[in-house]
């Protein structure tokens, strides 16, 4: 999600009460906001004037019998304020100026991508018959070339991208064996998405290990975790790290 997104998706924002925004979007802001600075502080400026707001009319002696008028009342200027400033800051961007202002159920529509099925099919073909390739080109435009703590031998993943990692997402090369007898997953870690101090270098089961390679360039961590008794199968030159 970028600023210009998270920054209209705020005015709908009510942090610690029911939201209007889908879940998804709710999701996705509140993930950028964890690495925004800018969007935090915007959501910060907001809270404090809705906290003044409310301080406001708290401080007012209100009579009893007026109190729940009046604060509906002010609620409903509140809500027209919101929604006021939504269509301003919406009707400057390019995809609004299009179609008008519309509302927000609108505006999801219109940014709904489409569907391209020939595109999806031909890019699955392409990894299938040249995975080497692939591999490659995922992990140059991702910047994870020098990030692999072995030498591995490509022409043996499967699957290159991004999955869940106990809650975070996280770039990821599955590789199989030749027998297909076994399967290696090599997570790539950036610096602080993980507290790693305490867990071992190594750590093994009944059919599978997990090996952890620190301090990698730019302060990358790497986690291998492989059936099998070693790495042997998936590298290009047997013997090189077992």
């Amino acid at each position: 999600m970028d600023c210009p997104t998270a920054r209209l998706l705020l005015l709908f924002y009510r942090p610690g009460r029911t939201s209007d925004l889908a879940q998804d979007d709710l999701s996705s802001l509140e993930s950028h906001l964890q690495t925004c600075p800018a969007c935090s502080a915007s959501l910060a400026k907001q809270a404090s004037a809705q906290a003044a707001i409310a301080k406001m009319i708290v401080d007012v002696p209100i009579p009893s019998q007026l109190k729940t008028q009046l604060h509906a009342q002010v609620t409903a200027k509140l809500s027209a304020l919101w929604r006021a400033k939504w269509l301003a800051r919406a009707t400057a961007t390019a995809a609004m100026a299009t179609f008008g202002v519309l509302s927000y159920s609108a505006y999801l529509a219109v940014n709904r991508p489409t569907l391209d099925t020939e595109s999806l099919t031909y890019s699955i073909e392409t990894a299938m018959e040249s995975p080497e390739r692939n591999a490659l080109d995922w992990l140059t435009a991702e910047q994870l070339m020098d990030k692999l703590p072995e030498d591995f031998d490509l022409r043996f993943v499967r699957f290159a991208g991004k999955r869940d990692l106990q809650g975070v997402s996280v770039n990821v090369l599955q590789l199989d064996s030749p027998n297909a007898r076994q399967i290696a997953w090599v997570y790539f870690l950036a610096p602080g998405q993980f507290r790693t101090a305490k867990a071992p270098d190594s750590l093994s089961a009944s059919n599978a290990t997990t090996r952890i390679y620190r301090e990698l360039p730019g302060g990358w961590t790497v986690v291998v975790t492989f059936t099998g008794n070693d790495l042997r199968p998936f590298l290009r030159s047997a013997g090189l790290t077992t």
